[in-house]
């Protein structure tokens, strides 16, 4: 078994599967915080307040990870079922490490990934730390949330693999809040 297995094998044994599923409940019912991101892709500027009566889905996301390129058709597909009915999904770019980013490789990404949604972009994690890290240690960065047209925090994912599950529980939150 090669070393990579192991540490996978040791992680799974250690951490129960629904704890890492139940991270950030923390947040569902709290204000959403303000963002603040050095430019856009697709759409922008957008504001928090601005969108005030809209419900708005986030999904951090950077490029080679796994998680984001598993999630994008599901990001794109609310966009595109969802989108006229008034849901703004927005795509905000966090590269790893947290630094400069080259905004025509972000591009490229998004556009792999089918993203023609807005794309923020938040270089030194500011928002991210805002909404999802805050002096926490957290599994993953890429967190999505949805956030409700009165502008509180309905939902939360942590960021690894949705379940069949977590997008109908998702999908369900959508309609109600639309």
């Amino acid at each position: 078994m090669n070393a990579l297995a192991v540490q996978l094998a040791l992680v799974l044994t250690v951490i129960p599967v629904n704890a890492v599923c139940a991270e950030g409940e923390e947040l569902v019912g709290t204000p959403a915080p303000e963002w603040v991101f050095s430019g856009w892709m697709n759409a922008g500027p957008l504001t928090l307040k601005g969108l005030k009566g809209h419900p708005v889905l986030i999904r951090f996301w950077t490029d080679e990870c796994p998680f984001c390129t598993a999630a994008g058709p599901l990001f794109n597909r609310w966009h595109e079922r969802y989108g006229p009915r008034g849901l703004v999904v927005i795509g905000v770019y966090h590269p790893k490490p947290p630094g400069l980013l080259n905004e025509k490789e972000v591009q490229q990404a998004a556009r792999a990934l089918g993203m023609t949604f807005p794309i923020a972009l938040d270089p030194d994690w500011q928002t991210l730390h805002r909404y999802w890290i805050g002096g926490r240690v957290r599994a993953f960065t890429s967190a999505s949330f949805l956030i409700g047209p009165d502008g509180v925090i309905r939902y939360v994912h942590d960021g690894g693999f949705f379940t069949e599950a977590q997008v109908r529980e998702l999908e369900q939150i959508i309609q109600k809040v639309l």
